[in-house]
This record gives structure tokens, C-alpha cells and sequence, in this order.
């Protein structure tokens, strides 16, 4: 199912998983499919996100393997934690890196949905 479109009801997990299929969103998208998502979990439920990054970029890579080369949208760490964070607490957020003088690395997420705060009456 297209991420942009993702016809689930609400609270209808309590566990979403997303491995690198962020990296090829626009930074316009990113927080829109998060926040979609966020709605389809349950309350206290769990979202996973893996994507590379580490710096922020956005287009096409050219360092790209493939042929031909496909848009990437890489987020520095702060940049991620601050997107993420308007939606959900972060519960980890662990860091793999492959070279020293690389800045891309495995950025691992794991979060909460925020609770919505009910207003006094």
C-alpha cells in the first residue's frame, strides 16, 4: 500500500515496522506519513523506523548503486529527533556506524505515540 494513501482504520495496530522506506519520501512527506501512522497505532503502541542518514540531504544521491540513481532524503540526527518528536516519544534511538569519516549511518528509532491530551471541562 502507498504510504501517501494508506487506507487502514485508525488505532487498527499495535505495532507498526518500517525499514528504509522513509529514506525515499520528500521532507514535505515525512512528517504527513508519520503522523498518518501515528494514527493507526493504538494507544501506547510501537513504531519502529530504520533509515540511513546522518546529515540532511535531499535528491538524487549520487552515490547512489543503482541505475539509475533514486531520491533519498537523508535527515542529520537532530533533524530527525526534532520531526519526530511533534508525534511520538522516542523510547531509543540508536546509531550504527560503518566508516569513521562517513557521515551516513544506520539511524534505529524505536517509539511510543504521544497521548493526546484531553482538554478540562
Amino acid at each position: 500500500m502507498d504510504m501517501n494513501d494508506i487506507d487502514f482504520p485508525d488505532n487498527s495496530f499495535d505495532a507498526v515496522y518500517s525499514l528504509n522506506s522513509f529514506l525515499h519520501l520528500t521532507k514535505d512527506e515525512f512528517p504527513e506519513i508519520l503522523h498518518r501512522i501515528s494514527t493507526l497505532i493504538r494507544t501506547d503502541g510501537v513504531f519502529y523506523i530504520g533509515i540511513y542518514g546522518g546529515y540532511d540531504f535531499e535528491g538524487i544521491w549520487d552515490k547512489d548503486s543503482y541505475i539509475p540513481k533514486r531520491f533519498f532524503s537523508f535527515f542529520s540526527d537532530e533533524h530527525l529527533e526534532h520531526e519526530v518528536e511533534k508525534v511520538c516519544d522516542i523510547l531509543a534511538f540508536n546509531r550504527v556506524f560503518f566508516e569513521p569519516d562517513n557521515p551516513i549511518h544506520f539511524q534505529s528509532l524505536v517509539l511510543r505515540k504521544k497521548h493526546s491530551k484531553q482538554k478540562a471541562g
